[in-house]
């Protein structure tokens, strides 16, 4: 394979991945308020947020050590969707909201 190729590879899966986990991310705080309805949407949101703040700290953490070989970081990622696939598919959607706002409404 060419350079050229292997370049327009690179930036095509870059591209897609960054659409895809991009475009993902507000379904993901749409499926924590739902899992979480009494509890106020702000604090899950910012709860989420947060945690996902401290992953990511702890993460570039381990760059600012210059002896440290980075060849592992792209098997994490890949272990990282590995291992929440699966707890996608599990998980089973409850829309207490919306049935306590038709039963609001039919009352």
């Amino acid at each position: 394979m060419n350079k050229n190729a292997s370049i327009i590879i690179l930036y095509t899966s870059n591209i897609l991945a960054g659409f895809f986990i991009i475009g993902l991310i507000p379904l993901f705080f749409e499926i924590g308020v739902e899992c979480t309805y009494p509890v106020n949407e702000g604090i899950c949101s910012g709860f989420m947020i947060v945690l996902a703040n401290v992953c990511l700290l702890l993460f570039y953490i381990i760059f600012m050590f210059s002896h440290v070989d980075l060849r592992w970081v792209n098997w994490v990622a890949c272990g990282s969707v590995g291992v929440c696939i699966p707890g996608m598919l599990v998980y089973r959607e409850r829309y207490t909201r919306l049935d306590v706002d038709t039963v609001l409404i039919d009352s």
